[in-house]
């Protein structure tokens, strides 16, 4: 018998309209010409005219009739399966006439197969069956047809499957990648790159991976998983002021015992202007639950407002206390207290001279304080070099100063 195509198909291309996803996924593949067998154009061609009707149940029937026979051939399965993958009205079926369409012996050009593999594979890793995602999406990788999609549907599979090894290595090419091209990477493969060294166990790369994370999406929660590496270290007074500083520059200053420890640190250093502003925003805020915590911050409040009133009287005898002063530890102390009362312009330029002026008893203090003031000066490259120059000399505030750097770039 002589081979025809199918009356109603096109002469090049079988349309497959394959939606297989909550996304709306949609594939259009076009092979090459599938030819019926003599035999089968008949019930091919009736299956064409329900498929135009829309009754998908006579359409599956001609298919599975067609398949049944004992004499079909490759195109006549393809075709078959084609068919099936139009009339089904689920995800299952759909990857079934797809499968089935892989699997029918005709030989597919290398696009179409590849267009197939990557539904099949977006269509499994919507179903949560990560193995069988992993195999049409590995296959693609293999066959260098795989686009940046399919490297994230494969990290994620492997991601669920629990081969973290695996999941590093791809999303650490994706996000290399986008970084090298001078793009800003995914956020959720950053994510899961984080995610995948962090539960590999291995602890430098997933600190890496915060940062990268913080850098591209400086978001506040993003930010609250570094900043607790730092706050469960124990943190003398110094260390602390700076780092809550950081934690309100983030947005993570919310909870009432953070703001208290932010006050008391303020006090302990001669800051009674920044202890204020931080005990009034925590009233403001309403982060105070229990009476005995409102009580307590009620009077820390109403005493740093009287230091605060006394203190800001005497900056302009601190200024000329600095200037005569053989070294910059007094324009230090001054820039602090104009710091802490949020005259930042005027404590960039007391800690500039304070720092040229040498002889300093905490260069690193001086330095983060003129940083973070730059910063909210408005200058941010300036403080990104301030930050970045910062040689503290123990782990704690080094840490502490790259954050801030982190924060500033």
């Amino acid at each position: 018998m002589t081979g025809r195509r199918v009356a109603g198909l096109p002469a090049r291309s079988v349309l497959i309209a394959a939606v297989l996803g909550a996304g709306g996924l949609a594939i259009s593949a076009e092979p090459g010409t599938p030819t019926s067998s003599s035999r089968h154009v008949e019930t091919f061609e009736a299956a064409q005219t329900a498929l135009a009707a829309k009754d998908y149940a006579v359409v599956n029937a001609k298919a599975r009739e067609v398949l049944a026979s004992s004499r079909k051939t490759a195109d006549d399965i393809y075709i078959a399966y084609n068919f099936l993958t139009q009339a089904a009205r689920d995800r299952d079926g759909q990857i079934a006439g797809i499968e089935g369409m892989l699997e029918s012996g005709f030989q597919l050009e290398a696009q179409t197969q590849s267009e197939l593999h990557k539904v099949l594979a977006n269509a499994y890793f919507a179903q949560k069956n990560y193995p069988q995602a992993l195999k049409y999406g590995t296959a693609l990788i293999g066959s260098g047809a795989a686009d940046e999609e399919i490297y994230s549907v494969v990290g994620q599979s492997y991601f669920h499957s629990s081969n973290y090894s695996e999941s590093v290595k791809i999303f650490e090419r994706l996000v290399s990648n986008d970084e090298e091209g001078g793009r800003r990477p995914d956020r959720l493969q950053l994510v899961l790159l984080l995610s995948s060294h962090d539960k590999a166990g291995n602890k430098e790369p997933a600190q890496a991976a915060i940062e990268k994370l913080v850098r591209h999406y400086p978001e506040a929660n993003a930010w609250l998983l570094l900043l607790q590496e730092v706050k469960s270290e124990r943190l003398d007074q110094r260390q602390k002021i700076h780092f809550f500083r950081l934690m309100e520059s983030t947005g993570n200053l919310k909870h009432g015992r953070d703001f208290m420890t932010y006050s008391d640190a303020a006090t302990s250093l001669g800051l009674p202007g920044e202890s204020r502003r931080v005990l009034e925003a925590a009233m403001t805020a309403k982060v105070f639950e229990q009476e005995s915590d409102r009580s307590r911050a009620d009077q820390d409040l109403t005493a740093a407002r009287e230091r605060a009133e006394a203190h800001r009287a005497e900056l302009r005898e601190l200024e000329s206390e600095a200037t005569a002063a053989p070294t910059g530890n007094e324009f230090v102390a001054l820039g602090m207290a104009h710091y802490s009362f949020g005259q930042y312009p005027n404590a960039v330029e007391a800690l500039k001279a304070g720092i040229a002026k040498g002889g300093l008893k905490n260069a690193a203090d001086a330095q983060l304080t003129l940083g973070a003031a730059q910063l909210k000066s408005g200058q941010k490259a300036e403080a990104a070099q301030t930050l970045k120059a910062i040689n503290a000399g123990d782990e704690i505030t080094q840490r502490i100063a790259t954050l801030w750097a982190l924060h500033a770039s």
